[in-house]
């Protein structure tokens, strides 16, 4: 176990880090200021803390460009930090490939992103979305069929979905063009 300690002055404040017998670990002097804030939950692994003080400072002066290119990495450190904590609680949940998944969309890779939906579809087969994400792949690359066969599933499982629905609408509407 890990302890910070803190010595705050009105210019400065001194983290001092000690591990469970008492030893001291480090010792880092930041600002006694929100970028200094910002710096010492870094340092300390606090990817919440993290994220919270930048956009308490983005919200504070939300032209800084430096702040809002902060919040963005501290955003992906958290995303980064949620990855690896569902690998630790269930190294074989369906959420994993589902956020590889997000991801290879969010690259630009569909052909990745429809493998890593089936893998997630495989381990979970009612859980929604997958087949959701599935239909708007096959949707955009023109397989109708197969978004069609995709939707009919999500909407097995959440009959209630908007989302799901409006897709549907939009499957229908490209076979008739």
């Amino acid at each position: 176990m890990r302890t910070i300690g803190i010595d705050a002055h009105k210019r400065n404040h001194t983290l001092v880090a000690i591990d469970s017998g008492g030893q001291k670990l480090g010792q880092k002097t930041v600002a006694s200021n929100s970028s200094g804030h910002a710096d010492a939950y870094e340092r300390t692994g606090d990817v919440a803390g993290l994220v919270a003080e930048y956009r308490w400072l983005v919200a504070a002066s939300p032209s800084n460009d430096e702040f809002v290119y902060r919040l963005g990495k501290a955003y992906l450190k958290q995303a980064q930090w949620s990855f690896e904590r569902m690998k630790s609680v269930d190294p074989h949940t369906a959420r994993l490939p589902q956020a590889l998944a997000r991801q290879y969309l969010d690259q630009g890779r569909p052909d990745l992103a429809a493998a890593a939906f089936e893998r997630a579809a495989t381990l979970a087969p009612t859980l929604p979305e997958l087949h959701l994400a599935l239909a708007r792949i096959h949707l955009d690359e023109g397989r109708f069929d197969d978004a069609a066969r995709e939707i009919e599933r999500e909407l097995a499982i959440a009959p209630d979905s908007a989302e799901a629905r409006a897709v549907g609408a939009q499957i229908d509407a490209a076979r008739k063009k």
